[in-house]
């Protein structure tokens, strides 16, 4: 898209017009306002276009076919009735909107005669095309003009379009210039290039890219004025639709077990953690299929765990139990629908009586609890052991409280976790006894949150756009008062 480029160029050539755009955005603004608070019924604008198609009898003189297919996907695209609003991030879903603004071949001409919409020109200036090549306008206060051209003079760029406020000024460059190739999706055209005009249009209407007036998404973190388009540095591609990277705080989060006490139940009855302006919630921590009251105030220190282990014993090979995952404790976490979560480690103290559990694992929702998650011990200590890559062994006959216990978070099923919860549970097994405890404390998650960006939408360049919002909708309308 070269629209910045473009528009960049024009004011430096005529800076006459940097206060005529601010003038027009004034406007707009207060346009916006006055028709979110006047509005109840809104009316379906219906805009004719006109193709003129510059060529010189090749593969750029395309169909009328391609063309109307073109008018198909502009359509679908600005109503809302493209097939892939249902695949758009749950976070969005509520936010695409029905512009209701429509798009029709012109059926007459300036002078009033019966036309197609669709203007073939013979000219060599469909090669190296630029504002010179905008030939036979209609007039912009009637028509949309779009020239399809051959090549263009700016290298890389697809096709551009001028803000509004920049055609006022000068509405010789008014319109919609772009490649062949880039006009529907069938003849010289592809599904992938088929919002292109989409994309342009939306210019047309005074819609910037996402990250604001620049043509270099993925450089810098910005913003366009739209309410409920969040910052964003842009996105090249659909790597990552859950992008959050403007918005990212660290998360660092602890369950104390302040107020437990051996009266207090299976739930701990301290206030959960809660992340300031996250919407990041963590539920208490349970635990399941155990005694029921802790042993010992301000942790949890459950019995009633499943034995396997003799009295005194330090090899990890004589333990004869299995874990039971019908006992264990259990935390949640979950992001509202606007975050993205991605959980890197949980870390936690453990302990145990002289007659507790030796063995203990962490697994997650995510599978079904199907597998201990990968466990280490951080910083090293000489009391703990990790078997088998996942179960963490406590391979001394000791009582005292042990740190370093961490599960490390790597996989795509902890990363950019959105309108989902992640459930953790902490099994114990292999007690020396069944009045033997497992205590817990000290349970930290750490990651990353944000608000996610909304790399779907149509002034994108993710290739993946599916939607506008409804503040775009309300600019690009206000736009056409």
């Amino acid at each position: 898209c070269g629209t910045t480029q473009m528009h960049k160029k024009m004011l430096a050539e005529h800076p006459e017009l940097v206060q005529v755009e601010a003038d027009y955005n004034a406007l707009i603004a207060q346009q916006m306002k006055d028709n979110k608070e006047m509005r109840t019924v809104e009316s379906v604008y219906r805009i004719p276009v006109v193709f003129h198609i510059l060529h010189l009898n090749g593969s750029e003189n395309i169909s009328d076919a391609q063309v109307i297919d073109q008018m198909n996907i502009l359509n679908r695209d600005f109503r809302k009735l493209n097939a892939d609003t249902s695949g758009i991030v749950p976070a969005f879903q509520a936010l695409a909107a029905d512009t209701k603004i429509e798009f029709r071949l012109a059926q007459k001409d300036p002078d009033g005669n019966c036309t197609n919409g669709i203007d073939r020109i013979y000219s060599h200036k469909t090669l190296n095309a630029n504002d010179y090549s905008k030939l036979n306008a209609w007039p912009r206060d009637k028509y949309l003009n779009v020239w399809v051209i051959k090549t263009m003079e700016s290298v890389g760029t697809a096709g551009y379009a001028y803000y509004p406020s920049a055609s006022a000024g000068a509405p010789f460059i008014d319109g919609i210039i772009i490649i062949n190739n880039y006009i529907g999706s069938i003849g010289t055209a592809s599904i992938t290039n088929s919002r292109a005009l989409t994309h342009e249009v939306g210019h047309w209407l005074n819609l910037p890219h996402c990250w604001g007036s620049t043509n270099e998404p993925e450089v810098g973190c910005g913003d366009e004025g739209v309410n409920d388009t969040p910052f964003t540095a842009g996105h090249n591609n659909c790597g990552n639709r859950f992008d959050y990277e403007c918005d990212s705080k660290a998360l660092s989060e602890t369950y104390s077990f302040l107020d437990v006490t051996v009266a207090s139940g299976t739930t701990d009855p301290t206030v959960a953690p809660v992340v300031a302006d996250s919407g990041i919630a963590f539920t208490n921590p349970i635990a399941t299929g155990v005694s029921a009251n802790s042993a010992s105030a301000g942790m949890f220190n459950f019995s009633s765990w499943d034995i396997g282990a003799l009295d005194g014993e330090t090899s990890f090979a004589g333990l004869t139990g299995v874990i039971n995952t019908g006992k264990y404790y259990e935390f949640t976490v979950t992001p509202t629908l606007a975050q993205a979560l991605s959980l890197t480690g949980i870390t936690f103290n453990v302990s145990r009586d002289i007659n507790g559990i030796r063995t203990f694992a962490v697994r997650s929702s995510f599978d079904g609890y199907a597998a201990n998650i990968t466990a280490a011990i951080t910083p090293a200590n000489p009391n703990l052991s990790i078997q088998a890559g996942n179960t963490f062994f406590i391979n001394s006959d000791t009582t005292i409280s042990l740190t370093g216990s961490k599960i490390t978070l790597t996989t795509a099923a902890f990363t950019n976790i959105n309108n989902a919860s992640r459930t953790f549970r902490i099994y114990g097994w292999n007690a020396e006894a069944s009045n033997g405890t497992f205590g817990i404390d000290n349970i930290t998650l750490t990651g990353t949150h944000g608000i996610i960006e909304n790399v779907e939408n149509f002034m994108e360049y993710s290739y993946c756009s599916k939607m506008y919002t409804y503040d775009q909708k309300s600019r690009m309308r206000s736009a056409l008062l």
